[in-house]
């Protein structure tokens, strides 16, 4: 009897360790946790759980930039023919600055580019005549005086990387600006189609040739026509022309950008915003 006691202990001791073991394992594999979800901090009491995850994607380089640019300007004696006669006319040669922001969407091939942009319109002073006009009546004597233009536009760039560190940028846009500065005209005498553009022979009456750029006497002789009074080539009063204080924006380029560091970009481009122009400028990227 005793024999069998011993045996019937046994068998309840080892059913015992068996059923503790299984409870065990049930316990360890109920408790995993699961990819992406919140794991227990290393070292940390029981209970207390790391945040979450970042499953969120890195922010791209370059998606914000900001730049500055310089551009030099020129309008053609041919592109103010398209508005005056043949025989007349002058053209521009100057420079603009501008800031510009670039935002570029991720997983787009196009920048968003907003810039405010400051130009001096270093128009040469000369003889003006309209097309279709007759030059004995309607030859001025022009004068620009400070005249400059700021302005602001919103563009569309697109892009095309060939390698990590270069690529091709072309687009356009829109935009509006002031423009500050006087234009300031005179009727001439003695004019005709033959002569029109020559201001040795063309010319105010009060100032006699104008072989250059006006002397002192001949800028005092044109103001003391001023106040009144009616334009003619008899009785020149010299006045302000019909200059908008505000202007339209267009435009249009095409160029190269260049990234020579991790946060830095260099551009090339020419093209026209209401003149024609080439330029450069550099970027920030972060």
């Amino acid at each position: 009897m005793r024999g069998l006691f011993a045996v019937a202990a046994l068998l309840l001791a080892t059913a015992n360790a068996s059923a503790q073991t299984v409870a065990q394992r049930a316990t360890n594999d109920s408790d995993p946790t699961p990819p992406g979800g919140i794991a227990d901090e290393p070292n940390a009491p029981p209970g207390r759980a790391a945040k979450p995850l970042d499953a969120s994607p890195p922010s791209e380089l370059g998606t914000h930039q900001i730049g500055v640019r310089a551009r030099y300007l020129f309008v053609t004696k041919a592109m103010l023919g398209i508005y005056f006669a043949d025989n007349t006319g002058t053209q521009m040669n100057s420079w603009s600055v501008g800031m510009e922001y670039v935002y570029r969407k991720p997983g787009k091939s196009y920048d968003i580019v907003t810039s405010l942009d400051f130009s001096w319109l270093n128009v040469d002073d000369g003889n003006y005549l309209g097309s279709g006009h007759d030059p004995s009546l309607d030859t001025h004597y022009t004068q620009f005086k400070n005249l400059s233009f700021i302005s602001a536009d919103v563009s569309f760039i697109g892009w095309h990387k060939f390698t990590d560190w270069f690529e091709l940028r072309y687009g356009g846009g829109l935009g509006i600006g002031y423009v500050p500065g006087d234009v300031l005209i005179t009727t001439n005498a003695g004019c005709t189609a033959a002569n029109a553009r020559d201001t040795t022979t063309c010319h105010p009456t009060v100032t006699g040739p104008i072989n250059g750029p006006l002397t002192a006497q001949q800028e005092a002789a044109l103001k003391a026509t001023e106040g009144g009074g009616t334009d003619t080539a008899v009785t020149p009063h010299r006045h302000a022309g019909d200059k908008p204080p505000v202007m339209g924006v267009v435009n249009i380029l095409i160029g190269f950008r260049f990234y020579p560091v991790k946060h830095m970009a260099i551009t090339a481009d020419i093209g026209f915003r209401d003149a024609m122009f080439v330029g450069a400028g550099v970027h920030y990227l972060f």
